[in-house]
């Protein structure tokens, strides 16, 4: 996996993952609330049990590369939500009224 890879002259960032098997497992596990290095347990059991080799190799350093890529999109995600004007004109108007007299 290569994580954040600079484009060019853009500032734009690329991830690639390179097995989205166990990227999607990982995730997942993340969704479920179990710790880096039980998922990698959790995984590798996985592996075991399917006797496949799409799974080997993933460590709690590997999970939280691919933790830090989805807290990266969500933040990105969130920062282009902000962006919008309308959803500016929204706050201030939720602000205006809290604190309405």
């Amino acid at each position: 996996m290569k994580l954040f890879c600079k484009e060019n002259d853009v500032p734009i960032y690329t991830v690639t993952i390179k097995d989205i098997l166990r990227f999607n497992m990982a995730m997942d596990y993340v969704n479920i609330g179990l710790s880096f290095q039980q998922m990698a347990v959790a995984i590798q059991k996985a592996k075991d049990r399917m006797k496949t080799v799409k799974l080997a190799g993933l460590n709690d350093r590997i999970v939280g590369q691919y933790t830090r890529v989805l807290v990266a999109i969500a933040l990105q995600q969130i920062v282009g939500i902000f962006d919008d004007e309308s959803v500016w004109a929204l706050l201030l108007a939720g602000d205006r009224s809290a604190h309405r007299s």
